[in-house]
């Protein structure tokens, strides 16, 4: 079972549909999300494709069936991918958790990745 954490809804829609996984986001009611989560929980379901903002913070559970997430679509920040691994990372994870970033080497999601350890760096420094 894999997180797949994105921002635009279509991407992630159409991630689920591909992969019997299901979809979490914003817009969902709050019984809908909670049918999703129980579906990918139960193990009915390999992908949980989620929307960061939605499923990166404030989601517990993912972390009984699954160790490996996946950034689809980059935040701007550390602390988002910190967050959403967060999601996984948690109290009953019994396995290391595998966080991949998809990353086109000369593409936009290299500046952004370029980005976000320059100021996970500054964090550091002023937060350390």
């Amino acid at each position: 079972p894999v997180v797949v954490f994105g921002w635009h809804k279509e991407f992630l829609r159409e991630l689920s549909e591909r992969t019997n996984g299901v979809l979490y986001y914003g817009a969902m009611t709050p019984a809908q999300k909670e049918k999703a989560k129980a579906k990918f929980i139960a193990g009915d379901a390999p992908v949980f494709a989620a929307n960061l903002q939605s499923a990166g913070t404030g989601l517990d559970g993912l972390q009984h069936i699954a160790s490996h997430c996946v950034f689809a679509e980059l935040p701007w920040t550390y602390t988002e991918i910190d967050q959403a691994t967060g999601r996984l990372h948690r109290m009953g994870q019994k396995d290391h958790v595998l966080c991949d970033l998809l990353v086109e080497h000369g593409g936009v999601e290299e500046y952004m990745m370029k980005t976000i350890l320059r100021k996970e760096g500054h964090s550091a420094t002023v937060v350390g």
